[in-house]
């Protein structure tokens, strides 16, 4: 049953309902703690978390930008490949997110964030 709160009418007491904010604190209780699970359970993972297709997909795109032609490069590379790429990746995400956060206030970063970190936080990656 939720809450109610005495308002004085024209020395009247109605009877109204608690704010949303006083009943839905246990499902934001509830949400947060699965969200946190969430964290902690990707933490703890050792898979990958950019997909083998997309990172397939640009190592492919890469090649073929450098390479001029068709090149042919074996599943066991594209795997070593990703296995190193993806914590400067992972970097880069955190990086661009904490810009956004801090800078701009925003939710989730942007374009200009992307930018932002791999300029000021990894220059060499602009480098090689």
């Amino acid at each position: 049953m939720p809450r109610t709160k005495a308002l004085s009418v024209k020395n009247k007491n109605v009877a109204r309902a608690a704010p949303a904010a006083l009943t839905d604190k246990p499902k934001k209780k509830r949400r947060m703690k699965r969200v946190k699970g969430a964290i902690v359970k990707l933490q703890r993972s050792t898979h990958n978390l950019v997909s083998s297709a997309s990172m397939e997909r640009v190592i492919r795109e890469i090649l073929q930008t450098c390479g001029g032609g068709t090149m042919r490069i074996t599943p066991k590379a594209i795997r070593a490949l990703h296995q190193a790429a993806e914590p400067a990746v992972i970097k880069v995400l955190q990086d661009a997110d904490r810009i956004a956060r801090l800078n701009g206030g925003r939710a989730g970063p942007m374009a200009c964030d992307f930018h932002s970190a791999v300029v000021v936080g990894h220059p060499t990656l602009l480098s090689k």
